[in-house]
């Protein structure tokens, strides 16, 4: 899941990024992805889960033909778990920017282009 996110965000095949997170670190293709702590990883990863869960039930829901203002109040609900998704991530990534941000700027990630993504989920 989190290597489809990755390859959509980075305009990549599902199967380069899968490639490039079974090598080693010092053999990942520089810039492939912005860096991301583990721990952050993960929460991602849990809140993705949780998210198709709550969209597979939309679509029961839909299905069932239950009350119009039910399914509304939970796709708002899904559709602002995914913007904080988006914006965990890119907190995340605004970190790694700061901490070092000629290395993030070489990879594609200046503060300037952080800012850009923040604007693109506001």
């Amino acid at each position: 899941m989190w290597n489809r996110y990755l390859a959509t965000c980075r305009n990549l095949s599902v199967a380069s990024v899968d490639r490039a997170h079974h090598l080693p670190p010092q053999q990942r293709k520089s810039g492939l992805a912005v860096e991301i702590k583990e721990e952050v990883q993960a929460d991602l990863s849990l809140r993705l889960r949780r998210i198709e869960g709550q969209i597979r039930g939309i679509q029961a829901m839909i299905e069932e033909s239950r009350d119009c203002k039910d399914v509304v109040t939970q796709i708002a609900a899904a559709s602002k778990a995914l913007d904080q998704v988006g914006f965990k991530m890119l907190a995340s990534g605004l970190s790694s920017c700061l901490e070092d941000p000629k290395k993030s700027a070489k990879q594609g990630y200046s503060v300037a282009e952080v800012e850009k993504l923040f604007l693109k989920l506001a």
